[in-house]
């Protein structure tokens, strides 16, 4: 297994236009990690192989519970598991973010939608918070941040702004994605597209052409190219905070549970492959090279 995301909980502290929580994917619910069970969990998951653990939420550093979540990073960092961060980068002081760098905390993923206040607070809210978080941990020489921008109607005639400045503040590894609504009008659909084949062709990788490739197709209402496989349920899984384990955040089949299973039963449960499966909600995941794989 080579990551687990982990998710801390499942409440935020924001209230995102295009949230899975706001859009019927997912379902809010007061769980959470304790510190209390922070040990077990990161054992558990030595004990799977995991290699890396991506913390998500909801907001794995809600205001209430953060504390627990600190505790978390340092039982796994403990256990040698390589800890990567989704967060909104809101309500974050300077003693947690001296926190975060201590910690060593592998990555930050920081999601901020615009360089424009206007337009980022439109789809998400708090813009100054989120700012203050990037560019203090910047200014403390912690440089392992990748930021997430979601292309909306609102925001994707300024995105080469936007993108020019994410790289004049410093942050070198800047992604993408295509925003995920039910109802989106054929108009949007383009002219998302658009600018997203712009800005990504900008900042070209190697699995850039694939990539808007895979966002024509979707857009277009047909289903992802048969060589293409999501790597969910084969290198990656998910675990909510009753130590669940599923082959991915939209599939209901429990894999087996880290606290009543034996860690040998579950290895044996995971899938041995996986059926091709992507969703325009799971688009983001291939803007990342290691989530492709084609067959031979």
């Amino acid at each position: 297994m080579k990551a687990l995301f982990l998710i801390v909980n499942k409440r935020c502290n924001i209230n995102c236009s295009y949230c899975f929580y706001n859009n019927g994917h997912q379902e809010r619910s007061s769980d959470f990690i304790h510190k209390n069970l922070s040990a077990i969990f990161s054992n558990k998951i030595a004990s799977l192989n995991v290699k890396t653990v991506i913390l998500t939420g909801g907001e794995p550093f809600l205001k209430e519970s953060k504390k627990d979540s600190f505790f978390l990073i340092k039982c796994l960092k403990e256990n040698g598991v390589k800890v990567i961060v989704n967060t909104s980068g809101t309500f974050l002081s300077e003693s947690d973010l001296k926190k975060i760098i201590k910690l060593g905390i592998d990555r930050v993923d920081i999601s901020i939608d615009s360089h424009i206040e206007k337009i980022h607070n439109k789809q998400r809210a708090r813009y100054k918070d989120t700012v203050f978080t990037i560019t203090k941990l910047l200014s403390l020489g912690y440089k392992n941040i990748s930021t997430t921008t979601v292309v909306t109607k609102d925001n994707a005639s300024s995105l080469s702004q936007t993108y020019k400045w994410l790289k004049n503040l410093g942050i070198k590894d800047i992604r993408f994605q295509p925003v995920f609504l039910p109802k989106i009008s054929k108009k949007e659909k383009n002219l998302i597209f658009n600018s997203l084949k712009n800005i990504l062709l900008t900042n070209k990788a190697e699995y850039t052409e694939k990539y808007i490739k895979l966002i024509k197709v979707i857009f277009s209402g047909k289903i992802a190219p048969k060589k293409l496989n999501c790597r969910m349920g084969i290198d990656y899984y998910v675990c909510d905070p009753k130590g669940n384990i599923y082959e991915c955040f939209h599939k209901d089949n429990i894999i087996g549970n880290i606290f009543d299973d034996n860690i040998k039963t579950i290895i044996k449960n995971l899938p041995k492959n996986n059926k091709i499966c992507v969703g325009t909600h799971c688009l983001s995941l291939f803007n990342n090279s290691s989530f492709w794989n084609y067959e031979n």
